[in-house]
């Protein structure tokens, strides 16, 4: 397992910290505190960085630690999900606090995301990510199996 660390320190304590690691087949960032303007841009360059550089069928978002997050970070929700899509790739997502939810049902994305309560249950839709891209057949929300609803993302 490979892990990156970056915290983003405010007035001494960290507001916003993201780790990146890896394992078979899958890439996670999790994410803690605030998400907002001032990570984004580091955030979306991690995640463009994870998807150019591994083997994986399934980058996992670590939403659990998060106290807040901005239409920045809906933002970045929306673009790793297109990038994972156009790489034939999923995203999962771990749902995030009531606060971070409620934002995300607003959206939409609540809907239209691979969400899930936690590492265990994502880890069984990687294997089954793996299983069905060697069989060739896809399914679920982002992968092309079945139409868009929702908002467009």
């Amino acid at each position: 397992m490979v892990v990156y660390d970056r915290r983003r320190m405010h007035d001494g304590a960290p507001s916003f910290s993201q780790r990146t690691s890896s394992g078979e087949g899958y890439a996670m960032v999790s994410l803690a505190g605030e998400f907002d303007l001032s990570v984004k841009p580091a955030l979306d360059a991690e995640i463009r960085c994870v998807l150019d550089s591994a083997e994986l069928t399934a980058l996992i978002l670590d939403l659990r630690g998060l106290s807040f997050i901005d239409s920045s970070g809906i933002h970045t929700l929306v673009l790793a999900h297109r990038q994972c899509a156009a790489q034939g790739r999923r995203l999962i997502v771990l749902r995030g606090g009531p606060q971070v939810m409620r934002i995300l049902a607003l959206c939409g994305l609540d809907v239209r995301l691979i969400l899930h309560d936690d590492l265990e249950q994502a880890l069984s839709t990687v294997r089954g990510s793996s299983a069905e891209s060697a069989s060739g057949s896809a399914a679920g929300p982002g992968s092309g199996g079945e139409p868009e609803r929702g908002i467009a993302v």
